[in-house]
C-alpha cells in the first residue's frame, strides 16, 4: 500500500510587516525611526537571506532586540542600486540597475518588521512614522506575500 505525504505550504507569520515610502537614505531614516519611536536600530552586515545573488552585494539592513519587551524591530531596504563597468568599448564606463528586494512592492523604499508577541497600536505607529519628513507608510498583510518572500522575512 502507497503512502502519500502532503507538503504543508503555509508558514506562520508571527510578525508585523509595514511599508515605509522615503526619500531619505538608509541610514537617515534609522536615525528618524530611532529618534520619533525611541529605538536602537543598527546596521548590520551581510545578511545572507538578503544577499543578491546576481550581484553579490547586500540589501540594507538594520536591527534592534528589546529584550524587556520581548521585541524585535528590523528596518529592510527593497531596492538595490547595482553599478557594473562595462568591459566592451562603449560610450559609457558603466551602467546602473535597479533591483527589488520583493518585485510586487516596487515603489515600497524599506520594510518594517516587528517581531513580538504584544499587541501593536498599528494606527500610532504608521501616524509616528508619518512625522518624519518625507516619509509615510501602512500595513501590509503578510497572508498575500508568497512563501518565497515570507521565508525572507521569516529569516530576518
Amino acid at each position: 500500500m502507497a503512502t502519500v505525504l502532503k507538503l504543508i505550504d503555509i508558514l506562520p507569520c508571527d510578525y508585523k510587516l509595514f511599508a515605509v515610502h522615503s526619500a531619505l537614505d538608509d541610514y537617515r531614516l534609522a536615525y528618524f525611526l530611532n529618534k520619533t519611536l525611541q529605538l536602537q536600530l543598527a546596521k548590520e552586515n551581510k545578511k545572507a537571506s538578503l544577499l543578491d545573488t546576481f550581484s553579490g552585494k547586500y540589501f540594507s539592513y538594520y536591527y534592534w532586540e528589546n529584550p524587556l519587551l520581548g521585541t524585535a524591530w528590523h528596518c529592510i531596504g527593497n531596492k538595490l542600486l547595482i553599478e557594473k563597468e562595462m568591459h566592451t568599448l562603449s560610450l559609457f564606463e558603466s551602467t546602473t540597475s535597479l533591483t527589488y528586494l520583493i518585485d510586487k512592492f516596487k515603489k515600497v523604499d524599506y520594510f518594517l518588521k516587528i517581531d513580538t508577541e504584544r499587541r501593536i497600536d498599528t494606527t500610532s505607529l504608521i501616524s509616528k512614522i508619518s512625522e518624519i519628513p518625507a516619509t509615510t507608510a501602512y500595513t501590509i498583510d503578510t497572508d498575500t506575500l508568497n512563501n518565497k518572500y515570507k521565508q525572507i522575512f521569516q529569516e530576518c
